[in-house]
C-alpha cells in the first residue's frame, strides 16, 4: 500500500520500519507451534519508536510454518492468513511500551525535508 504512487508524499514525510511478526512479536502457528514469518511495515514520526523496533528482523534463525492453509484456534478451522491478521500479544505489548514511554512533546516528531507537523492537543 505504501508503494503506490498517491501515497509516495506521505511515505517521503515519514520513517519507515520493517518487522518480522516472528521475531517481533513471536507469532507461531497454534498447531504445529512453529514461527510464521510476516512482515509488517512500520509508518512513523517518532525516532523513539523507530529505535525501539529497529532490527526485529526474522535472521531466519528458526523453521517457519507457511501462511498458507489453516489452523485449528479454540476448537474451530481457521485459515492462517486470517490468523495472522491479529497481532501478537507479544508484539502489542512492546508497541504500547514503547509508546507509553514517548512522551509529548519531550520527542519532536522526524520529518524530511524541513515540513512541520501540526499536532491537534485535543485529539
Amino acid at each position: 500500500m505504501f508503494k503506490l504512487p498517491y501515497m509516495q508524499e506521505i511515505r517521503q514525510k515519514l520513517l519507515a520500519l520493517e518487522v518480522d511478526l516472528c521475531t517481533a512479536g513471536d507469532l507461531k502457528d497454534p498447531d504445529a507451534h512453529l514461527h510464521m514469518r510476516k512482515s509488517l511495515t512500520i509508518m512513523t514520526t517518532s525516532r523513539g519508536l523507530y529505535q525501539d523496533l529497529e532490527g526485529l528482523r526474522c535472521l531466519g534463525q528458526h523453521q517457519h510454518q507457511q501462511v498458507s492453509g489453516s489452523c485449528q484456534v479454540n476448537g474451530s478451522s481457521m485459515l492462517r492468513t486470517t490468523f495472522t491478521e491479529h497481532y501478537p500479544r507479544k508484539f502489542a505489548r512492546r508497541l504500547a511500551k514503547s509508546l507509553c514511554r514517548l512522551r509529548l512533546p519531550t520527542e519532536r516528531p522526524h520529518l524530511r525535508g524541513g515540513d512541520t507537523l501540526v499536532v491537534d492537543p485535543c485529539q
